[in-house]
């Protein structure tokens, strides 16, 4: 039996690649089909914003508490002498009323509860200042409240808001809206008393030419937590070899008051990281000094970005008036470094 080829076949095969180049729809190889569209992003919310969103959120809360503490049932009191019995089917229906208004009641309750919830969970979390709430309430407490509150809206809709909310679980509520409340007055009131602070910072004035190094002392000064125990400056110029050194670099030489100036300012700034989490607070023996001296350089350099020269075993031992030089002078240099980091801060 012979067969037939398939070369030979009668319909030939079809493939793209002869597809006509003039082809009306063909497009040339070097032309891009993809549309790349811009996605408009909504800028995040401001602190003060998402404040206001809370504080809406936290009265509608109040006033529907308040409603259902005033109004419990939508059914009126029985008559006074008037007595229906169990099995009376007005009873039933009476009875099926209130369970449906409790449902709708309750759900009311749900939404607007759950919506004062999440405006406060979004203002805690983008908070710019979280040290400030933790001086108020720490994290856990606040945790613990948010999560107190979710259980009792969730028991009520496990039950399927069953003869109507309790007086227990309303007063749950009521005492986080106020606690929520209170915490906004403690901060408003923190505020206020920064911004009295902030005034009497005479170094944000741009009026200290050539008085730099009274401006960066001034700055010390209004940062120091231990200000009124600072010891009033005196340049190394002016002092002579035997009287070195001055009050002033003897109290700093120990390192310990700058540590704790540097995480003061740590916490001031809008960017709180880099805190040194351990110093020396005892000096008998000098290599502490040291340590101290060493910790505060290091985290100059990590949090403040400005690199500090000084002799620390020359400082310490005390007998090198260049050491003492130096180290003024990265004193003042680091000032300068930090103080214009906090007025950035500030301005904007």
């Amino acid at each position: 039996m012979i067969v037939e080829s398939p070369t030979q076949e009668e319909f030939e095969y079809y493939s793209g690649e002869e597809e006509d180049e003039d082809h009306p729809h063909m497009l040339p190889p070097t032309v891009s089909t993809y549309n790349h569209r811009e996605k408009p992003i909504p800028r995040p919310p401001s602190l003060e914003e998402l404040k206001d969103e809370l504080q809406k959120a936290l009265t509608a809360a109040v006033k529907v508490l308040e409603d259902a503490k005033v109004n419990p049932s939508s059914q009126p009191p029985s008559p006074s002498g008037s007595h229906i019995s169990d099995g009376d089917p007005l009873s039933s229906a009476s009875s099926d009323d209130n369970r449906g208004w409790y449902e709708l009641q309750g759900m009311h309750i749900l939404d607007i509860m759950t919506l004062a919830i999440r405006a406060a969970k979004m203002y805690y979390t983008a908070h710019d200042q979280p040290a400030r709430l933790a001086a108020i309430k720490s994290e856990r407490r606040i945790r613990a409240e948010l999560l107190t509150v979710m259980d009792v809206l969730k028991k009520m809709a496990t039950r399927t808001f069953m003869g109507g909310m309790k007086t227990d679980e309303r007063e749950t509520m009521e005492n986080w809206v106020a606690s929520v409340y209170e915490m906004l007055k403690q901060e408003e009131a923190m505020e206020e008393a920064e911004r009295k602070r902030r005034a009497s910072w005479t170094w944000l004035d741009d009026s200290w030419q050539g008085k730099n190094v009274e401006r960066e002392y001034a700055f010390i000064k209004s940062m120091d937590p231990e200000a009124d125990t600072l010891p009033e400056f005196r340049s190394v110029d002016e002092v002579a070899d035997e009287r070195l050194p001055t009050p002033f670099l003897n109290d700093l030489k120990t390192g310990l008051r700058l540590v704790k100036l540097h995480n003061a300012l740590v916490r001031e700034s809008k960017r709180p990281f880099g805190a040194i989490d351990k110093w020396h607070t005892e000096f008998g023996k000098p290599y502490r000094m040291a340590e101290n001296l060493r910790y505060w350089i290091k985290a100059a350099e990590l949090r403040w970005e400005v690199i500090l020269h000084v002799d620390v075993m020359g400082v310490v031992n005390g007998t090198d008036r260049a050491a003492w030089k130096g180290f003024e002078e990265a004193i003042w240099k680091w000032c300068a470094r930090v103080r214009e980091e906090i007025t950035g801060e500030l301005k904007v």
